[in-house]
């Protein structure tokens, strides 16, 4: 399966693309999935979360490795500020904004999706699916926020593959002010 991704990963990146995750459909459920309908959901969505994480240490793809170390370096500063200087913990929102500094994650940013399944999904599906991704690349320091501020949606376009072989393509781009 994942030889079948090493094609869409490795293509050139587009003008204007810093970051390119492209998972299996597994990874990118829709609210008509177990994982959003069930008690025991919170359980199947940390699984998959886990699996973005790992395809986002992974596989992904940056546009130089300046970016990546920035974001790992973010990552690390606000592993460091969830704890405050009296021994308090906070949150993980609370610790990203309490991190000092200038990062490139903190312009705002495009995200574009191609979704490639044996059948078309609605077209609430196709934003549906990234929740997971997003609060993912989120962690990783790719974005900084997943509001409207930092992060807009761009292109979300859907392409025919066959059964069995589906991939969703996020590709994060700069945005000119």
């Amino acid at each position: 399966m994942f030889s079948d991704l090493l094609p869409i990963i490795d293509a050139p990146m587009e003008p204007g693309e810093i970051f390119r995750l492209v998972l299996p459909l597994d990874l990118c459920p829709s609210a008509n999935s177990a994982c959003w309908r069930n008690k025991s959901g919170h359980r199947l969505r940390k699984i998959k979360r886990d699996g973005v994480a790992q395809h986002i240490l992974l596989t992904a793809r940056w546009r130089t490795q300046n970016e990546r170390a920035e974001a790992r370096n973010l990552c690390t500063s606000t592993k460091l500020a969830v704890l405050k200087p009296d021994g308090k913990s906070r949150s993980a929102k609370g610790a990203r904004d309490a991190v000092a500094g200038e990062w490139s994650c903190k312009r705002l940013r495009e995200v574009r999706v191609t979704r490639a399944s044996s059948s078309q999904p609605d077209p609430t599906a196709l934003i549906e699916q990234l929740k997971l991704p997003i609060d993912e690349m989120v962690v990783a320091g790719v974005l900084w926020d997943d509001s409207s501020r930092y992060m807009r949606l761009g292109e979300v376009k859907w392409q025919k593959a066959p059964p069995s072989s589906g991939w969703v393509k996020i590709g994060v781009f700069e945005v000119s002010m």
